[in-house]
């Protein structure tokens, strides 16, 4: 037998175990993504700070100079201002610096020479204040401010290169990861859709398959409650029936009666003609019985050339009289089998509920004990 549950779980597992490993492998894609893109946004910004840096050093030298030479105050508030700059730049520069240990070396070091650049430059200053206007220290601060600086500036554009080195890096594994990305996307676009596409299918074929086994089961309760030659209910079906017929008569009290039919002369027909013949007798017979009878009567074939029928809604015990003259007179008339004459007749017993019995063994062997007295007297 199909199991279903087994049919729609293992393909729906096997989906879900597809999507998520996709899924995962995505995910895991676009978080490198994210990743590489802060790593070379913070390179691009530590590239803005060292340039800054220069610049800044290079401003404080310069309001020095100016207060040195015009002793304008606004000039020294420039190199005051610069000075505080630059460690707050420092401490940018350093602080973006990961798990760079040659660049820390070089910022650390860079970071010295300034310290000690700034030393030279606050002590021409003091010399400025107790010397007056001008002074051999002006000479002092060119010739030690340039080699310093020339070594900041190299130390500065040395760890930019490096900075800018790590930036094209992330750049390229950005790229990198976006043409994964795209490749990722795809291939889940091309799972979905084959895993609906399948779906389809599977779902399609799984609904043929009910359908199929459905028919295949009605297929079987129609033989396992039908005569196979006749089309007729065979004993199990019209037990049920008949059954069902009792439960309700029972309940709303109403009446019903059983015909116990059996062929007179079936067995010479199937001596002389053989059984061949003597289905078709039973076929067309039963085409007689079906046409003398209502849509809310049942008929069966019980087995051999045994009918029995159950008659509902009826008036009195004259019309299943009469009911059972028309049955008798309808399968008298000769038979024609392949251009073959056949005569046979019916014997017929009835039993009525609840005027004869009240149960349905009762009444079965009261119908049974009837037709036989039936067939005697014929």
């Amino acid at each position: 037998m199909l199991n279903y549950r087994k049919e729609i779980y293992i393909p729906l597992i096997m989906a879900a175990a597809m999507l998520a490993c996709s899924m995962s492998w995505l995910f895991v894609v676009m978080f490198q993504l994210l990743d590489f893109s802060a790593k070379e946004r913070l390179a691009q910004q530590q590239r803005y700070y060292i340039i800054k840096l220069e610049s800044t050093i290079a401003d404080a030298e310069s309001g020095l100079r100016g207060y040195l030479l015009t002793g304008n105050p606004v000039f020294l508030s420039t190199f005051n201002k610069a000075k505080r700059e630059v460690n707050k730049l420092f401490a940018k520069v350093m602080l973006l610096e990961h798990g760079h240990l040659e660049s820390k070396q070089i910022i650390t070091e860079t970071q010295l020479l300034v310290e000690d650049k700034f030393l030279v430059l606050d002590r021409a200053l003091q010399i400025q204040m107790s010397a007056g206007a001008y002074a051999p220290h002006l000479n002092l601060i060119k010739d030690t401010g340039k080699l310093a600086m020339e070594k900041i500036k190299k130390n500065l554009s040395s760890l930019d290169y490096k900075t800018l080195q790590r930036k094209n890096i992330y750049h390229s594994e950005i790229k990198a990861k976006i043409k994964e990305a795209m490749f990722g996307a795809t291939v889940l676009i091309i799972i979905v859709m084959s895993l609906l596409a399948f779906t389809y299918k599977h779902a399609v074929n799984l609904f043929a398959k009910l359908i199929d086994n459905n028919i295949i089961v009605d297929r079987l309760s129609y033989e396992a409650f039908h005569d196979q030659l006749t089309g007729l209910l065979n004993r199990r079906g019209f037990m049920n029936q008949l059954k069902n017929i009792y439960e309700y008569a029972s309940i709303k009290n109403k009446k019903f009666a059983i015909l116990y039919m059996d062929l007179n002369k079936f067995k010479q027909v199937n001596d002389r003609y053989g059984h061949h013949y003597g289905d078709a007798v039973l076929i067309k017979v039963a085409t007689l019985l079906k046409s003398q009878l209502r849509a809310c009567d049942g008929l069966a074939r019980l087995g051999g050339d045994e009918f029995s029928a159950v008659i509902n809604n009826y008036s009195d015990r004259y019309e299943l009289t009469q009911l059972t003259e028309r049955i008798k007179q309808s399968v008298e008339q000769p038979i024609n089998i392949e251009s073959e004459l056949i005569e046979v007749g019916v014997s017929v017993g009835v039993a009525e509920y609840p005027n004869d019995a009240k149960s349905i063994e009762t009444l079965l062997t009261i119908a049974d004990e009837a037709m036989y007295e039936s067939k005697f007297q014929s």
